[in-house]
């Protein structure tokens, strides 16, 4: 079905179909393809002096036709022009309708009577409330993906300053604890657990009580970096952060001496960066917890690929859930050789990462905070994407400005991806994980703790699944960023075309008298359809004669 415009004051609740309190008309546009043909292109006029819900739907009980319901208290008048096949073009009257199913039939179109329809046929009415918005002065489109109106002439100025997009999501994202440890923890310090209540509710074994603790190696400020370190170390921020349509991600020129003082940097502040995010390790073992544990409901079916481990304590007769015997080995807590000090593997496998006194440290660069602390971050911590929550709400507010910048700060994001030294360093970490989960799995952990316990540690076979979750999780979040990417440039696109008769509206479409917008929703539009892949090689040589990092 069509999106159905019309013009005038009204008022709705959407919640399944349409539902419509308005004066005067409106009119519907039913159009049915198959096969590339068009059956059906169907005008209906709707007069209701009241409220209104309509469905339309293809169905499988109906499959000589289209199903249509309404529903409501009113008074109808239905001018239906160009009739489906079946149908009269003439006017149909209700009058003095009662509450409840005003009309609900299976329309048949005989030009497909005898026509097998393929492919799944499902209702298309919306399947979640949709949002009007706040103003309704002018023409509105509606569509099963939201209602949207025209902007007022009193409509905001557009305004690009990257600096002052928000970067605080606790709010916004308050079910997202990755998100918020990015806004209020410090950066130069990261322990990751898993096997937790928030790392997974309702399977055996994730409780807080028996978590394991990813630390990962303490590393330099962004200051520090700079200071201690590398004086031009590389910097990467957008080009221009106050221009609406320059969506290019650079490395600056010459690197920030003060990088974490905005008021150095015209309003920019830069993070220190280790390229592999940390939440990619803890979600790997979060996902092996998962995939190998039962879950805990009652009523939950047993998960065949469960396992069970003997308790390795001395004497204990115990079989343990995953997540229980990844504790007793990866997470000990006894000091070693009577020393006041713990060899923990999961410290151990954190610190593959960058830290101080030149450990590694030659991989880090520089990155802009809010790409870095929000958008990267949100990127991999499997929760919802940047803002994304907040989309919905800039469109029925028409809050243009911060819906721009909220998509250029993922196209430049995007871009990072594509720069070849830090695919390079990405590669590079990631093989260090997969070796040192070999090393331990194979060697250290039984050398180490074999005499704490009378049973020997089972392997997980931990080396080769990582390599396996970390290039298939960096495609899925390729994917689900270029999709967010895409839904959210297309309708911006679609609700601001220019306001000129001359170009035809697509259903769907509404006309922008700010030309500026336009503009720019055309330019992001054509950007987001020409990104580049990242085509990663995960199979890359990552052995050089240089320092590993991109520097002048």
């Amino acid at each position: 079905m069509s999106p159905i415009s019309a013009t005038g004051d009204m008022e709705a609740k959407l919640g399944g179909g349409l539902v419509f309190s308005f004066r005067p008309s409106v009119i519907i546009n039913v159009g049915v393809d198959l096969r590339g043909k068009q059956y059906i292109n169907t005008d209906i006029e709707l007069s209701v002096p009241g409220s209104i819900r309509f469905d339309a739907a293809l169905s499988t009980s109906c499959v000589d036709g289209v199903k249509f319901d309404v529903s409501g208290k009113l008074g109808v008048d239905f001018s239906v022009s160009h009739g489906l096949p079946g149908w009269d073009s003439a006017n149909y009257h209700w009058v003095d309708s009662t509450e409840g199913t005003i009309f609900s039939e299976c329309v048949p179109f005989s030009v497909l009577a005898k026509r097998a329809l393929e492919g799944n046929l499902v209702s298309r009415a919306s399947e979640e409330p949709l949002e009007l918005p706040e103003s309704t002065r002018s023409t509105c489109a509606y569509s099963s993906k939201g209602v949207y109106c025209a902007d007022d002439d009193d409509q905001e100025e557009l305004d690009c300053n990257m600096n002052t997009l928000d970067s605080n999501t606790a709010t916004e994202d308050a079910e997202n604890e990755l998100m918020r440890r990015g806004v209020l923890a410090p950066r130069n310090s990261k322990i990751l657990p898993y096997c937790n209540t928030k790392g997974a509710s309702g399977y055996e074994g994730f409780h807080d009580d028996n978590q394991g603790k990813i630390k990962f190696s303490n590393y330099p400020s962004s200051s520090e970096l700079v200071s201690n370190y590398y004086p031009n170390a590389a910097t990467y921020d957008a080009e221009d952060p106050n221009s609406c349509t320059n969506l290019n991600l650079v490395k600056l020129a010459k690197t920030p001496q003060q990088p974490s003082t905005p008021t150095a940097n015209q309003g920019r502040k830069y993070d220190s960066e280790h390229i592999l995010e940390g939440q990619v390790v803890q979600r790997f073992f979060n996902a092996r917890g998962m995939a190998w544990s039962n879950k805990t409901a009652p009523t939950a079916l047993a998960n065949t690929a469960a396992r069970k481990y003997p308790d390795p304590t001395k004497g204990a007769k115990d079989e343990l859930a995953w997540c229980l015997y990844m504790q007793k080995w990866w997470q000990p807590e006894e000091p070693k050789n009577g020393k006041d000090e713990t060899w923990i593997p999961n410290t151990v496998l954190g610190g593959e990462y960058p830290g101080y006194h030149w450990h590694y440290t030659d991989e880090m660069v520089l990155l802009e905070a809010l790409l870095n602390q929000q958008v990267k971050q949100g990127w991999f911590s499997g929760n919802k994407l940047y803002h994304e929550k907040a989309m919905s709400t800039y469109i029925k507010k028409g809050q243009w400005s911060l819906y721009a910048k909220t998509l250029k700060a993922h196209i430049l994001m995007w871009q990072y991806y594509n720069i070849d030294s830090i695919k390079k360093t990405l590669v590079k970490q990631a093989n260090r994980i997969e070796t040192k989960l070999k090393d331990l799995e194979d060697t250290e952990i039984m050398k180490n703790l074999g005499t704490k316990y009378d049973k020997p540690y089972i392997s997980q076979g931990l080396s080769a699944l990582w390599k396996e979750w970390v290039r298939s999780d960096h495609k899925r979040v390729e994917s689900d960023v270029k999709k967010f990417l895409i839904l959210w440039t297309k309708r911006a696109y679609d609700l601001n075309r220019p306001d000129d008769p001359k170009v035809n509206l697509q259903p769907g479409q509404m006309r922008q008298k700010n030309k500026a917008i336009v503009t720019v929703f055309e330019v992001y539009l054509a950007a987001v359809q020409n990104l580049q892949a990242w085509d990663i090689d995960w199979d890359m040589d990552t052995s050089d004669d240089d320092d590993g990092m991109d520097i002048d």
